[in-house]
């Protein structure tokens, strides 16, 4: 889901700071939606960590445009 955002974003000529805001955003509302973050469920950290891995691509291309 990251990298299609990334794309999506990149492909609109986003900048990169706006990019990795809005993945970031998708990813914790995507965990909030999930209960990751409960305790009964492994959280907070097993939300943390899957917030996490949504960043690799929006980083990345937040990298190669600094």
């Amino acid at each position: 889901m990251g990298i299609g955002l990334t794309a999506v974003l990149a492909g609109l000529a986003a900048p990169p700071l706006a990019v990795f805001v809005a993945v970031l955003a998708m990813a914790i509302a995507h965990e909030v939606g999930d209960g990751d973050f409960r305790r009964e469920n492994g959280g907070p950290w097993n939300g943390v960590l899957d917030v996490l891995a949504f960043l690799p691509a929006p980083l990345a291309f937040w990298a190669i445009h600094i």
